[in-house]
């Protein structure tokens, strides 16, 4: 911005429940494949409850739907490490192991039993069966949960949108309350279905819907894994032409999943410089743009899925200046002035000339004439034009 003077001569949530047995079922975030890979989700069991008699061997099977490594407890410790006497642990395959209980001991074996099945996509844990002398007796009309609708394994694409329901029966009326990867999800107590949208990778996992009153619980658990997708662009650099020394991004955004990573190259070139730089977001900073950073710029979005690239051309053009601007002027009252505006520009660009007295856009016409070579002409001079003239 140039200026002058013109002188003259003249200047929480809280729960509580009367009894609360909860199966809790706990997974890794493994985000993977859907159509191959599975996390260790374990069978039901058949009962909640076996009855200690010495005469009556018995044994429960610990089954998950993947290969997996089993492991039981009792009362939340390590089984083996128990080593207790007339219970023993059989290998039945590489995703089923059965707790065999040959000499039942209610001095001995007493207690809250649970198995979990761990690989390498999650881990999880299974519902808890007792172990005791007698179950608790029911009252006629009261009956243990049921779930009528419960989650199921769901596969979708990352940023759409699903949900999970639960729905249960029961004798008292039940509690409906959901986990997540083992941890209680208190902001859905109560409610019958949960909403995401949209779907992130966070949200992978196992969801296990517990329905619980005072004489047992019922449970119905699934998962949510993504889909794996190609990388496809969202958004894709452009061919622009900007002027010397402006800062300049150059966007790129890709969706896919896994997530792809985003790479660029300058003219089929890896970009080693100080002046260039990659956002979180993909894009590509230019500092300072000069003419040597002009030329063809690439993108590459890549997942395990596969890879895509765009590219965008960027043209860099001199800037405009102001060689001569106007200067301070003494002149007398009805006299003419001249005020010099000499620009040089490039042919390539529009340029607008703008001529401000006292920081306001200045009317043309009457005594004040735009010259041919953007000069501004006073006519007539009067005493209300002394002040500040700029150029923009």
């Amino acid at each position: 911005m140039f200026f002058c003077r013109l002188v003259f001569a003249l200047l929480h949530l809280k729960l509580k429940m009367t009894r609360l047995v909860v199966a809790v079922f706990l997974a890794s975030l493994a985000l993977i494949e859907a159509s191959t890979s599975l996390p260790p989700l374990i069978k039901t069991f058949d009962g909640h409850f076996h009855e200690l008699d010495p005469d009556y061997p018995f044994e429960i099977t610990c089954e998950s739907e993947a290969e997996s490594k089993i492991t039981w407890y009792k009362d939340n410790s390590k089984l083996e490490d128990l080593n207790l006497d007339g219970i023993n642990i059989i290998n039945v395959s590489g995703n089923e192991n059965a707790l065999s209980v040959e000499n039942p001991d209610p001095w001995v074996h007493s207690g809250l039993y649970h198995c979990t099945a761990e690989n390498y996509f999650g881990t999880a844990k299974s519902e808890v069966v007792r172990f005791g002398t007698e179950e608790k007796n029911i009252p006629e009309t009261y009956y243990v949960p049921k779930v009528t609708n419960g989650p199921a394994a769901e596969y979708h694409s990352i940023g759409s949108s699903m949900s999970f329901t639960c729905t249960a029966e029961g004798n008292p009326a039940p509690a409906i309350i959901w986990y997540k990867n083992g941890v209680m999800m208190r902001e859905h107590y109560q409610k019958s279905v949960i909403e995401i949208d949209p779907i992130g990778k966070d949200d992978v996992g196992v969801y296990a819907c517990n329905a619980t009153n005072e004489f047992g619980y019922a449970y119905k658990m699934g998962f949510l894994q993504i889909l794996t997708e190609e990388p496809s662009f969202t958004e894709s650099p452009r061919d622009r032409q900007v002027v010397l020394g402006q800062e300049v991004f150059l966007r790129c955004r890709a969706k896919g999943y896994p997530i792809p990573t985003i790479s660029w190259t300058f003219d089929g070139e890896t970009i080693d410089s100080d002046n260039v730089e990659i956002n979180d977001d993909g894009a590509l900073r230019i500092k300072r743009v000069s003419h040597a950073d002009a030329g063809v710029y690439s993108c590459e979005a890549k997942n395990s899925e596969g890879k895509e690239s765009v590219r965008g051309e960027l043209v860099v053009i001199d800037k405009t200046s102001i060689r001569e601007g106007p200067k301070n002027q003494k002149a007398q009252i009805r006299s003419k002035v001249v005020m010099n505006c000499v620009v040089d520009e490039n042919p390539e660009l529009k340029v607008k000339i703008f001529w401000k007295f006292h920081n306001k856009n200045l009317d043309f016409g009457g005594r004040f004439i735009k010259g041919d070579n953007n000069e501004l002409i006073i006519e007539d001079l009067e005493e209300s034009d002394a002040g500040e003239f700029t150029i923009n």
